[in-house]
């Protein structure tokens, strides 16, 4: 099973369409708000590598291309369950 946390913020408007889009299609994911956190973008470059909000990692690593990317994976059924014939 593939893991995915999202570095998100309360007041982060992409965030909450990252959300939307991973409960329409059914993917789970571990959420890490970081709103509340002491230099946010300290600990945000340290899981991801990037400075903003959302943050995405997969399987451990950082998507480079973010939610874009995330959504292009999503589309090309990287994480349907596969069938066994």
């Amino acid at each position: 099973m593939k893991r995915l946390e999202i570095y998100t913020a309360e007041w982060c408007a992409v965030c909450l369409a990252l959300k939307k889009m991973l409960e329409h299609e059914k993917i789970p994911y571990t959420e890490i708000d970081v709103t509340q956190r002491d230099n946010y973008k300290e600990f945000l470059y340290e899981k991801t590598g990037y400075w903003g909000t959302p943050g995405i990692v997969l399987d451990d690593k950082p998507l480079k291309g973010g939610f874009p990317e995330l959504a292009g994976l999503i589309n090309r059924g990287y994480f349907r369950e596969k069938k066994e014939d």
